[in-house]
């Protein structure tokens, strides 16, 4: 047996100084988008792809600086956050109250799905002729339109995360004397359904920028989605990239405080 402990022992010792094969996880992240960035700057600076359709990097970034500068990048970038949050948080609010209630009532339920079901797959795209028509070209038919794209997996995840509890803790729960239905769902349910609740905010959030992007495009004189189609028509390809990056940054940068707020709130849950 000593002999046995001894050898564990200098095997973990040995195990500890061994260095890490692969750098540690929040480098691992930016490995392959900093390839991609270089990849890119090769392949326009070398001629691999004609730098017409794809400026180089530095280029897109000197661009960049100038429209920073002038006022115009933070201006569009200003309005697009305006629209996307207006809409973002109408969406989260009215997609997570009607999950909690289809998840508790069986009535609600049967009474509100068929309608979710039958709207979830319409684009909200499809509808913008209609918004356009019924609210006017604006702020607050983009808003609307995107409170309607984030509204769907909400409510989906949160249907699922209220409907997933364990009956055997809920049993426990009264057992154990909590009678109000406030206090069961202010204790159990809701901390068991929040890791479904933000799955779907996580990606009701990826979706409601694509929303923003196509509805300024069609029906908009400002922010970033019509900014890259202004662009377009006047053959300003690095100011399209710009507009490509900007988003792009900002998607990454919303993600990542997203998952910073779910670690905080939920330090007990782990991916798998």
């Amino acid at each position: 047996m000593p002999a046995a402990q001894s050898l564990a022992n200098s095997l973990a010792q040995k195990s500890r100084r061994r260095p890490p094969l692969f750098p540690p996880r929040r480098f691992r992240r930016w490995v392959v988008p900093l390839l991609l960035l270089v990849l890119w700057e090769v392949a326009s600076d070398t001629g691999l792809v004609d730098s017409y359709y794809l400026p180089p990097l530095h280029t897109v970034l000197k661009t960049a600086w100038s429209l920073l500068l002038s006022g115009q990048l933070l201006a569009d970038t200003g309005v697009s956050l305006y629209r996307l949050f207006a809409g973002y948080f109408a969406g989260v609010v009215a997609g997570i109250l009607v999950g909690v209630v289809t998840g508790r009532s069986a009535l609600v339920f049967d009474l509100l799905d068929p309608i979710i079901q039958a709207l979830r797959p319409v684009s909200p795209i499809a509808l913008l002729p209609l918004a356009i028509v019924y609210l006017g070209v604006g702020d607050f038919e983009k808003i609307m339109l995107i409170a309607y794209s984030t509204f769907f997996p909400v409510v989906i995840n949160t249907y699922f995360g209220v409907r997933g509890v364990d009956p055997v803790v809920l049993m426990a729960a009264r057992t154990l004397g909590a009678t109000r239905r406030l206090d069961m769902f202010r204790e159990i349910i809701l901390p068991a359904a929040l890791p479904h609740i933000f799955s779907g905010l996580r990606v009701s959030l990826g979706i409601s920028f694509i929303v923003l992007i196509a509805a300024e495009m069609i029906a908009a004189h400002s922010g970033l989605g019509y900014r890259i189609l202004d662009a377009e028509q006047v053959f300003a390809i690095d100011v399209v990239y710009v507009g490509i990056v900007a988003i792009s940054l900002l998607g990454l940068l919303f993600d990542a405080i997203f998952m910073r707020v779910r670690q905080r709130l939920l330090p007990w849950y782990r991916e798998t």
